[in-house]
Formats: C-alpha cells, structure tokens, sequence
C-alpha cells in the first residue's frame, strides 16, 4: 500500500512539473513573440491635371485594427523629373490621415506616405502622372510645406523575365554632377504585396550604381530607389517593373 502512495505522489509530481512548464513556456512565447506591425493603405490617383487639386489617403492599420494615434503621419512629394521634393503633413479624419496637394507641373511623382505609429515605421510609395501645359507655380506656404532640390535620379521603368537574374542600374547626380559614395538600396515589392525586398549595390564609378535581382513570379512590381549620403541627403524615386 506503501508503495501505491509513493507512486501516485510521485506521478503526481511529474504531472504538475510538466504543467507548470508547459505553461511557462507558453509565457515566454507569448513575451518573445514580435508585435504585429503596420500596414499603410496609401490611396493615390493614377493621373491629375496640372492645377487640379488631389487628395492623397493613408489608412493605417495593425491586424484588424485601425490606428488613430501614430506619431507623425507625412506625405513627401518627389516630382522625379526635377527632384523637388515637398513635405505635406496629414490630418486624421474618418479614421484615416489625409492631405490636399496641388501639382503645377506636368510630369511623373513619386508620392511617400511617411508613417510613424506604435515605435514602428512604414514608407510605401505611389506614383502619379501629372499631364496639362504647366503653368508657373505660386508660392508654397513656407509655414506648411518645404521645398528644396535634392540628388537626381536616373531610373526608368522597365520589364525583366521571372526566374531570371536582372541587372538594375542607376545613375545619381547632385547639383549636376554625380554623387559618389552614396549608399544606394533598391526596395523591391510586387504590387498589391506587403513583403518588401532590398538590394545593396556597388558604386560602378561617375554617379552609377549597380546592382541585381530575380524576380520570383510574374507581375507588376515597384522599384523605389533609395539614397543617402550625410544627413542631409535622403531621396528616392519609385519606377514600375513588367515581369512576364
């Protein structure tokens, strides 16, 4: 009978040892399991008048839930013929942050929704043909916007094969001259797709940096390219990719 006691007491051991481990384990997963991040809905129209006023939209979310307390929520407008470059801040309203632009020249933007919410940041990128006769623009509100001409450039759209390897090159230049030893990414994402992928690349020499990729599956893809050299130099521009 002895032994019957002593051999229920210690399963009874072994049983509670495994739950209270279990559970502590579960306790640790839950701890080191990373936080879900944002996701930007950015809403831009395909193509405006010169002159025409547009509403850019950033609905910011994390999971299912929609977030109405980031931090600081911008839209950075690049015309990627010129390099000009303006800083719009948003306003939140109906759940989503938004802002009015006026784009008085023709010609292709970049336009950058800059959100910071939750100790997390997030910059997708649409582009916007702008098409009329481009008058002269009025005077930015210095007060609101910030204008200044950063480095130009030089990066097309193109197409690639899937599956295949595809040199990517471009060309940077500042004040008309190249810009050297820069440090030049490419981040690269399928339309519709919130996995984004970079690539570093070599300085060739004369402004040009290279650099190369293989794109999975077949597509629409975004190209942005980014630069940066001593704080204040950080721009980019955004180009689309066919991969058949």
């Amino acid at each position: 009978m002895k032994r019957i006691h002593l051999l229920l007491i210690l399963l009874l051991t072994v049983l509670l040892a495994a739950a209270c481990g279990a559970e502590e384990k579960e306790e640790k997963s839950q701890e080191s399991a990373p936080p879900v991040p944002i996701s930007v809905d950015l809403q831009v129209p395909a193509t405006a008048e010169v002159g025409q006023e547009v509403e850019v939209v950033a609905k910011v979310t994390q999971g299912e839930e929609v977030v109405t307390d980031a931090s600081e929520v911008e839209f950075e407008i690049i015309n990627d013929n010129s390099g000009e470059k303006t800083m719009v801040p948003a306003e939140l309203k109906e759940d989503q942050y938004t802002a009015v632009i006026t784009l008085e020249q023709p010609g292709s933007y970049s336009v950058t929704s800059h959100v910071t919410a939750r100790d997390m940041h997030t910059m997708p990128t649409k582009v916007i043909e702008v098409t009329g006769d481009g008058g002269v623009a009025e005077a930015p509100n210095e007060e609101k916007h910030e204008h200044h001409h950063g480095a130009v450039i030089d990066f097309t759209d193109g197409t690639a094969t899937a599956g295949e390897n595809t040199p990517l090159s471009t060309t940077i230049t500042l004040n008309e001259t190249p810009l050297t030893e820069a440090a030049v990414r490419f981040e690269i994402w399928k339309d519709g797709s919130e996995k984004h992928d970079w690539v570093d690349t070599k300085e060739a020499g004369n402004g040009q940096y290279d650099g190369e990729y293989t794109f999975a599956d077949r597509g629409k893809y975004f190209i942005q390219v980014h630069v940066e050299k001593d704080p204040d130099i950080h721009d980019h521009v955004t180009k689309e990719y066919n991969v058949e």
